[in-house]
């Protein structure tokens, strides 16, 4: 049969505390849960950051931020974080060297799209032949995406509108497969309805009552409380004000989930139809979560909480069977996993990430203790995460969130989360053994880890091992 095609779906700002079969009490996803069902879910992974540039980054790298370099995001990134980037081995291009014709629908442009021979953005150009409006179309994006951002909470950029909804995404891919002049293809096919303001063109919302019961009381009137007293930035105040409401937020975060649902449904469906199923690898995942609400962080994607950092992660092929997978993964993990599947040969030591094969045919339980996590864009927070505990370390004990203006946590955040999932209870201080004992342990791997971006000359040669 050969290597299959593989279709990869990015939701951005999805978290999986919102997603239907990973618990959630609302039905948002009734067709990715039926694809989940048959194939791989993973209970518990994880975003490596919670700013979708580095996250991106470290998806089609294999590394985390701390050996790729990159942790900023949008105009944050300056030239001297990507300079290595360009040395390091990149799951499109190494697919397209092993005879993969690679196509991608997403925006975010900039180093992102190498590799791709063909990549949609903000350009409405026809794609269906694309031998011949190939190289039009890139030479407009370098020049188009020099500088642009996706900040949709700035006044001052406004690409927000220009992005394609669910639907005109999925209409766009359906043609793409449909005039894929050779196989195995590669399509990275990111939506973006679930990012804030909240995409959705379905006007009636879920029932608002049902919230007061999923989410806490105390939380909500927290949320009521910093945005009656302005206590975050303006656009989210002006956000909230034009939507009727906290509650109304979250219902709309809701629907956009449910509004892409419906799209990969269709998808789906079409890959079903053409027979193309039989032989494509799907994966659905998101660059990482949501606060909604938690810890006084409304509607945006700063904290290492676990809504921002826990996202689904679910794999569909015919050879795989049914499973649900409890033990720790990360985002690093899904390029070895697609040159396995794809019998590419590579050294595992390129990578920071594991191949998740072992687990998913039942050979191993598990091929990892703990998750490094960190974020830069508001703050500057690292963290370490094991089965039962997460530590959160802030250099800068005085350090605002750009957002919100106020300190998040304080510099030493350690959550039982077996007895504490919602990281209520911060437990440092009655444990200062073990937050030394974590302290230590997180800077130690991230040296180690470091070590990988000052090494260009290493990362040149592992980029070469790929050369045909």
């Amino acid at each position: 049969m050969g290597r299959p095609n593989i279709v990869f779906i990015l939701i951005d700002t999805l978290r999986a505390k919102n997603v239907s079969c990973y618990g959630y009490p609302i039905n948002t996803t009734p067709n990715i849960d039926k694809i989940a069902n048959n194939g791989v879910l993973f209970e518990n992974a994880f975003a490596c950051i919670n700013a979708t540039d580095p996250s991106v980054t470290s998806i089609f790298s294999g590394l985390l931020p701390v050996s790729h370099g990159l942790i900023n995001h949008g105009t944050n990134v300056k030239k001297s974080d990507i300079i290595q980037l360009k040395y390091i081995p990149w799951l499109p291009e190494v697919l397209k060297k092993y005879g993969y014709q690679t196509v991608a629908i997403d925006w975010l442009g900039r180093w992102h799209r190498r590799g791709f021979d063909l990549y949609l953005g903000f350009d409405k150009y026809e794609y269906f032949n694309v031998s011949n409006n190939i190289k039009i179309l890139l030479n407009s994006l370098v020049e188009k995406l020099k500088n642009s951002t996706l900040k949709y909470f700035s006044k001052k950029n406004k690409k927000y509108k220009k992005i394609d909804n669910a639907k005109e995404i999925t209409t766009k891919a359906i043609k793409l497969i449909e005039n894929m002049k050779k196989e195995p293809f590669f399509l990275f096919i990111h939506y973006w309805d679930a990012h804030a303001p909240y995409n959705s063109f379905d006007k009636s919302l879920f029932n608002l009552k049902i919230y007061e019961k999923i989410y806490y009381s105390i939380d909500i009137k927290n949320a009521e409380k910093i945005f009656k007293n302005n206590n975050v930035s303006g656009p989210i105040i002006k956000f909230i004000k034009e939507n009727g409401g906290i509650l109304e937020c979250i219902a709309k975060y809701d629907n956009s989930i449910k509004y892409v649902d419906k799209e990969i449904e269709r998808l789906f469906s079409y890959l079903k139809t053409t027979g193309k199923l039989n032989n494509t690898l799907i994966i659905i995942t998101s660059d990482h979560g949501e606060s909604l609400i938690e810890h006084g962080i409304l509607f945006d994607h700063h904290g290492l909480y676990e809504p921002n950092i826990r996202v689904p992660l679910i794999m569909y092929y015919k050879k795989f069977s049914r499973k649900r997978i409890k033990t720790l993964v990360q985002h690093i993990d899904i390029l070895p996993t697609i040159l396995e599947i794809c019998n590419i040969d590579y050294q595992p030591s390129f990578f920071d990430g594991k191949s998740l094969l072992p687990i998913i045919n039942g050979k191993l339980e598990k091929i990892r203790d703990f998750i490094l996590i960190e974020e830069a864009h508001t703050q500057r927070r690292i963290g370490i995460r094991t089965s039962k505990f997460k530590y959160i370390y802030s250099p800068n004990e005085e350090e605002k969130c750009r957002y919100c203006k106020v300190i998040h946590g304080s510099r030493n955040e350690l959550y039982n989360l077996n007895i504490d999932p919602e990281e209520r209870n911060n437990i440092a201080t009655k444990h200062p053994e073990l937050v030394i004992y974590f302290r230590k342990f997180l800077l130690h791997e991230r040296i180690k880890y470091k070590s990988k971006a000052k090494n260009i000359m290493k990362i040149k040669k592992l980029r070469r091992k790929f050369k045909k």
